[in-house]
């Protein structure tokens, strides 16, 4: 997450909060009690850390003013349902977008974008941030939205 934060805030003027030292050390509520404390607006973490934060439950960031909160950020790997959720519904309040703005090692420039849109669709996939892309199919054919035996490649091919 930090080149991403930190090229961005510095192109946006804005201040980044950087910590050293483990996220639930000394406390399991560190982070929250960092965008408490900093009126943090844009958290970025990885899907993983939400994974380990998940395990300390719910009432931790409950016992936090994360109301500042506008964006959720993350980067590293894809999401799954279960952590994305937590992310969203618990950390978010349901109202901050969750955009992971790489995606990993296997997606060079992909995104779980849900950017400005009202509905929140888990691990969905799209470009990144100023990046116009697309999956296409061996003869060219642009395969979004098509089901994954009709981009299967034809038999006979050899």
């Amino acid at each position: 997450m930090g080149p991403w934060e930190i090229i961005g805030t510095l192109a946006n003027h804005g201040t980044l909060v950087l910590y050293d030292g483990a996220p639930d050390h000394p406390g399991p509520d560190r982070i929250w009690s960092l965008v408490e404390r900093h009126r943090v607006g844009v958290l970025g973490v990885s899907p993983t850390l939400v994974r380990a934060l998940m395990a300390h439950g719910d009432d931790l960031p409950a016992a936090h003013d994360l109301s500042t909160l506008r964006v959720l950020a993350s980067t590293g790997e894809p999401w799954n349902e279960g952590p994305w959720r937590w992310y969203f519904e618990v950390i978010g309040g349901a109202r901050c977008p969750v955009i992971n703005i790489s995606g990993g090692p296997r997606s060079v420039r992909a995104s779980c974008l849900r950017m400005w849109s009202s509905r929140s669709r888990p691990a969905h996939w799209g470009p990144s941030l100023g990046m116009a892309v697309d999956v296409f199919d061996d003869a060219g054919n642009p395969v979004r939205g098509r089901s994954a035996s009709s981009c299967a490649p034809s038999r006979g091919r050899g």
